[in-house]
């Protein structure tokens, strides 16, 4: 299978019948004649609407809605904390839903059958030439989950292109811990570091990239990560270190939390509300790619104090 008009005139009838059906490659389905991955949900729907809701049938449903890249993180972070309100319950793997979870379930199902197919680009620059492109960050934690997210900015001879590559999401701890807000902000940084360093790595080959820039909107999480020559306690210390190790310090900077695309994943959304914010979900912000448009104070650091506070907070 192939979308090259040179490889289809070497090819017969019989091998290019198929051409405008969809195929499942690496658990993501590609239309070869328009070059476009194709999201759609229509059979998870499906199989939700037959399956028995306990903590074995949702784990079968979260099982079959995995998107290696991450697309419809917003909405499959919900089934992850789910799952993991289901843990804390105690509840038997075939156990029938309390009332309220029942309700939970039956609102995911509700708001999935309303999901639109979506057809994203498989081209990264839409076959023009790309003159540059770089690598932009982001994460955002939760008390429900923290999540990271990439674009891919492509500067070519007929514009700016901004594109989704991919995202991950973790659900938050779910006992109670000694553990504040920024120190998940932190992870999420964390985790954002470990995927511009797997993507990048996977994209050299193919791209020359230019500098890759980190954002969160946590001035703490930021002043962990930029603040050189101290030591912090070792939960932070540890994670700060590998953070340095994959990214630049100086290539993190400070994104105001309404703007934080990856705010959507780190708290989750129903399908009405990925519809209603898609546009920011896969293709970011309009300023992403300018020089020094997002500059931390340094006055933002001085609240490093509250590091060294605790609180006890419970996550589920």
């Amino acid at each position: 299978m192939t979308n090259s008009p040179k490889l289809h005139e070497r090819l017969n009838m019989e091998d290019t019948r198929n051409m405008g059906n969809n195929h499942k490659v690496l658990g993501v389905q590609w239309n070869p004649a328009k070059d476009v991955l194709v999201i759609d949900i229509t059979c998870i729907v499906k199989e939700m609407e037959k399956t028995t809701p306990t903590k074995r049938g949702i784990v079968g449903i979260a099982t079959k809605s995995f998107y290696p890249l991450g697309m419809l993180s917003p909405i499959i972070i919900c089934f992850k904390i789910l799952f993991q309100i289901l843990c804390e319950a105690k509840l038997s793997w075939d156990d029938e839903l309390p009332e309220e979870l029942l309700t939970h379930w039956t609102r995911l199902l509700k708001g999935l059958q309303d999901f639109k197919l979506i057809e994203i680009p498989r081209s990264l620059s839409n076959g023009a030439d790309i003159r540059s492109c770089s690598l932009h960050g982001f994460c955002d934690a939760s008390s429900k989950a923290y999540a990271a997210v990439i674009y891919l900015v492509v500067e070519t001879e007929i514009g700016k292109l901004t594109i989704l590559l991919c995202s991950k999401t973790r659900v938050a701890p779910i006992k109670t811990v000694t553990i504040i807000i920024p120190r998940l902000e932190l992870l999420s940084a964390l985790l954002l570091s470990r995927l511009v360093n797997t993507v990048t790595l996977a994209l050299s080959p193919e791209l020359t990239l230019n500098d890759s820039f980190c954002y969160t909107d946590s001035k703490i999480a930021l002043c962990w990560i930029q603040q050189k020559g101290k030591e912090w306690k070792q939960f932070v210390q540890n994670r700060v270190v590998e953070i340095r190790s994959l990214t630049s310090g100086s290539h993190w900077k400070h994104c105001p939390g309404n703007e934080n695309p990856v705010d959507i994943p780190s708290r989750g959304v129903n399908v009405q509300g990925f519809h209603e914010r898609s546009d920011l979900w896969f293709h970011g912000l309009s300023w992403l790619g300018e020089e020094d448009v997002r500059t931390v104070r340094k006055s933002y650091l001085r609240s490093a104090w509250l590091s060294s506070r605790r609180v006890t907070c419970h996550h589920c």
